[in-house]
């Protein structure tokens, strides 16, 4: 949607539906039990961008969404294993839910002359319910388990360009690169 030449707004909503289901059948069912685990969710996600063109060559961009993140089999798999290269015992949690997370990123982005290529300048900042953490459990297992919440924020730099320079033959080709520098707090103090 434009709001004028310079301003424009980007959304959009997406549906996911989850359904995972896991059995884990024990050769020692006396020991461990035999146990089953599912999840099934649905959620609409939102996704806006508000994009500022500064110049014809620059953008200033604020995003919002909403994403999720799901546990692993492995996570979710209420089995014992053992991790011959740490020498530790893991077992699955067949109660974890799923995070939800808020993202907000506010981005400037600068394109050469002749646009095939990208100067960007991204901070971030994410909002999580329950994310997963990895413990040990009570038993000695390393397990993973759901806490309250957790922040996770940091800036990216990001560069790419179009290897045309030298011939037109290259012109498919991109090479690029980014640096991220990232901070993630969770308060562990909420594990039981």
């Amino acid at each position: 949607i434009p709001f004028s030449r310079k301003l424009r707004l980007i959304g959009g909503l997406r549906h996911e539906d989850t359904s995972i289901s896991v059995e884990s059948i024990s050769g020692r069912p006396r020991f461990i039990p035999n146990a089953e685990s599912s999840i099934s969710e649905d959620h609409v996600l939102p996704s806006l961008n508000l994009v500022y063109s500064i110049s014809e060559r620059q953008n200033l961009r604020f995003a919002f969404t909403e994403t999720v993140a799901r546990p692993s089999f492995r996570e979710l798999t209420p089995a014992a294993e053992f991790d011959a290269i740490g020498s530790f015992l893991i077992i699955g949690n067949e109660n974890l839910k799923m995070s939800e997370i808020k993202n907000y990123d506010l981005r400037w982005e600068m394109f050469p002359s002749d646009r095939d290529g990208l100067f960007a300048v991204s901070f971030f900042h994410k909002d999580l319910s329950n994310p997963i953490e990895q413990v040990i459990n009570r038993f000695g297992f390393i397990s993973w388990e759901n806490v309250e919440e957790g922040q996770v924020q940091g800036i990216e730099l990001e560069a790419r360009k179009k290897i045309n320079a030298l011939s037109s033959d290259y012109a498919v080709l991109t090479i690029g690169g980014n640096f991220s520098y990232i901070d993630s707090e969770v308060n562990r103090s909420q594990l039981e």
